[in-house]
């Protein structure tokens, strides 16, 4: 819990130090919900996470990705939200370095055999959803993909995400597709 609380304030950090005018895509009714874009939201933000969450366009505009840190240096960890201070809906992945390193090309699968690397996805209701609770399967889990990874300090980070998320409390799901992320990796 604590390393989500971290994972939080330092995209809440990066957000407000980093504001600016986005032409992102948002809600025609002015609200903070996520909007519908048909899939193809041409609008993105300079650093984002996006995915379609049950049909639905979700564009997370304060992003970032964080490694090396000196308390945990064996996790990365991979997050974003709505915009600050509009913290949901979100998503927080904590990813174990593997023995190879982080390098582009490199999959993960996320479900309940991992309780090291895993997603969690706050939807704008305060559900989470989360790797964990999710059935291994060759359908379920989330799978990511880095796509580009430079191994310096710092640089973008890219990659691409997919597959299902479970409620611990029930067996309500939901469906990923899509995801994407262009984000900058601040250490």
């Amino acid at each position: 819990m604590k390393k989500v609380l971290l994972i939080t304030l330092v995209l809440g950090i990066f957000s407000v130090a980093c504001k600016k005018e986005t032409n992102t895509a948002t809600n025609p009714n002015g609200n903070n919900n996520p909007v519908d874009t048909g899939g193809n939201p041409t609008n993105l933000p300079p650093y984002y996470i996006y995915a379609k969450i049950n049909g639905q366009d979700v564009v997370l505009k304060a992003a970032n990705f964080i490694k090396d840190d000196p308390s945990n240096p064996q996790f990365g960890y991979l997050g974003g939200f709505f915009d600050f201070p509009n913290k949901i809906p979100s998503f927080q992945f904590q990813l174990k370095r593997p023995s190879t390193g982080f390098a582009d090309g490199l999959t993960m699968v996320l479900d309940e055999n991992d309780r090291q690397s895993f997603v969690n996805y706050t939807s704008a209701t305060l559900n989470i959803f989360k790797s964990t609770a999710t059935p291994a399967s060759d359908t379920s889990g989330i799978r990511i993909t880095f796509t580009k990874f430079p191994s310096d300090s710092g640089g973008i980070i890219e990659g691409v995400f997919s597959g299902t998320l479970q409620l611990e409390e029930s067996e309500a799901t939901i469906i990923v597709k899509g995801g994407k992320f262009k984000v900058p990796s601040l250490n």
